[in-house]
């Protein structure tokens, strides 16, 4: 997901949506989870929790679906 956000280039604000997903999957996933996915695209958790999450894209995003998708 991250490269194809990274293609969209970084001003399409795609990137952003990409962490705030990984961010919100968190409470489904745990903490183990959420370090493993954050190092995978170079992030620590500390810095996906500061992630500004009022942009237009993340706006966007139904995280109310990810609890009935997580199994």
């Amino acid at each position: 997901m991250m490269e194809r956000a990274e293609n969209a280039g970084q001003r399409a604000g795609y990137i952003g949506a990409v962490k705030y997903i990984i961010k919100r999957l968190n409470q489904y996933l745990g903490s183990n989870w959420y370090y493993i996915a954050c190092c995978s695209i170079g992030e620590t958790p500390d810095d996906l929790n500061k992630l500004n999450d009022t942009t237009k894209q993340i706006a966007k995003i139904n995280t109310k679906i990810l609890s009935g998708s997580v199994k």
